[in-house]
């Protein structure tokens, strides 16, 4: 980010009010449809369901005989361990305990009850939070109301967040705690002034903008391991230019869920790392296990260029199923080419992680995360991605074409985002389309 933003200025009239309109609209019918929905949606967040109710029901790691069947698991000394990073699963563990000892809901006879409650506090607040975060945002960079308004639409029902947030899953989490690391680092940046010479003080920065950036990065990082990169170029960023505050008040907070991840990961498995690292060993590979014999997008081998065009073009494309996202890939070609001068190091963050990430699937699978809507393992950006993409407004704002074109990519959006809000665990709409006409066979 530019340290030269000064402090914050509204541009023009606030979409704070729509804001408001917006967000209740969002908490409403996402909660609306999340009372209809069944508990437990799939064998992925089944299995960590299962390790929830084996902590507060038997005090221990160890799913054998749990309620919910799961392939998403692994065999150590003759039991059975959630394959699943295990920090996420003993947090809501704790919650299902309050909520047992103050309700007396139990599961699963109580299942609707408790994921539902449970849902709504880890996926539905935070992602309402965020739209509102959103918007001041919004007010500080855009200074045309309409295009606030489209981005606030967009933020709010045009990405797979809006759908992923009826069941349970570390992508949600992932992705809200990266845009609340985003917005701590953007609330320091905003007090720096000239070349970011000014002391702290004298600028009113406050030391829990950096526990905050800190905490919420790290935690990102528990969900998306990947995202490691993310957490390192924000603390070096701050590091570069508050030294005393980063190390004094980010790396504290930055330790919490970082040992709290190793910790509960050594208790379930008896290591420090992910057991989806041991893939390929007889943690995976026991008898009867499913990974033995993978069937259908779990046992594709495709060549590597036809798995890129389909994770940014194809079936489960970033830009094909939620093509709201190439107006970032126009602000960062924008940025680069000299016309964005502002928010530097999103744009460089948008690139690089972007490129990065992607490689990085390229390199190491041609699994497209299973059945489910859109490439999951690549949600944690999606804040990231909305942040850059109204940047571009200045060079195209009043343009009439430009908007017609971010409306039927809008459009697109939402249809996406809907098609998955009844399952997000099933094939995205393009996938089903291809499958259905027998272009692809998985």
């Amino acid at each position: 980010m530019s340290e030269q933003t000064g402090e914050q200025q509204l541009i023009g009239q606030s979409i704070r009010p729509l804001a408001m309109v917006v967000v209740f609209a969002l908490g409403g019918m996402l909660t609306g449809h999340l009372i209809r929905t069944p508990a437990i949606l799939s064998v992925n967040d089944g299995s960590r369901w299962d390790t929830v109710w084996s902590l507060v029901e038997r005090g221990t790691y160890i799913i054998d005989e749990a309620p919910w069947q799961t392939i998403d698991k692994v065999k150590r000394e003759g039991h059975f361990y959630s394959s699943k990073p295990a920090l996420l699963p003993t947090i809501v563990a704790g919650e299902y305990w309050l909520v047992k000892k103050a309700f007396g809901w139990k599961l699963p006879e109580r299942a609707d009850s408790v994921v539902h409650l449970t849902l709504f506090l880890i996926n539905i607040l935070p992602l309402c939070l965020m739209v509102w975060l959103y918007a001041g945002f919004l007010d500080r960079y855009v200074a045309d109301y309409w295009w606030r308004a489209f981005w606030l639409v967009a933020a709010a029902f045009g990405t797979y967040l809006t759908s992923y947030t009826i069941t349970f899953n570390n992508h949600s989490i992932a992705a809200a705690s990266a845009f609340f690391a985003l917005w701590a680092v953007w609330q320091i940046v905003q007090r720096w002034g000239g070349a970011g010479e000014v002391g702290e003080a004298e600028r009113g920065e406050c030391w829990w903008h950096y526990a905050l950036a800190g905490f919420f990065s790290a935690f990102c990082v528990c969900n998306e391991q990947p995202s490691g990169l993310f957490a390192l170029a924000l603390f070096g960023y701050l590091l570069s230019r508050r030294p005393k505050a980063t190390l004094l008040w980010f790396v504290p907070a930055a330790a919490v869920p970082t040992v709290a991840f190793f910790v509960t990961q050594y208790l379930s498995t008896g290591g420090f790392l992910p057991v989806y690292l041991y893939r390929h060993t007889e943690l995976y590979h026991y008898e009867g296990s499913y990974w033995n014999e993978p069937k259908g997008i779990d046992a594709i081998s495709e060549p590597k260029h036809i798995y890129l065009f389909h994770m940014l073009f194809g079936h489960h494309g970033v830009f094909s199923l939620t093509p709201l996202f190439l107006f970032s890939l126009v602000s960062v070609i924008l940025y680069f080419r000299g016309y964005i001068r502002e928010l530097g190091l999103l744009h460089w963050l948008a690139a690089v992680l972007t490129v990065l990430i992607a490689a990085f699937y390229v390199k190491t699978t041609n699994n497209y995360g299973g059945m489910c809507n859109g490439f999951r393992w690549m949600f944690w950006l999606i804040p990231l991605w909305l942040l850059v993409a109204p940047l571009g407004v200045k060079q195209y704002g009043d343009d009439r074409g430009a908007r017609f074109l971010a409306l039927v990519c809008l459009a697109v959006s939402v249809v996406s985002m809907a098609y998955a809000f009844r399952q997000p665990w099933s094939r995205p709409w393009l996938h089903q389309w291809l499958f259905t006409l027998k272009l692809i066979s998985y």
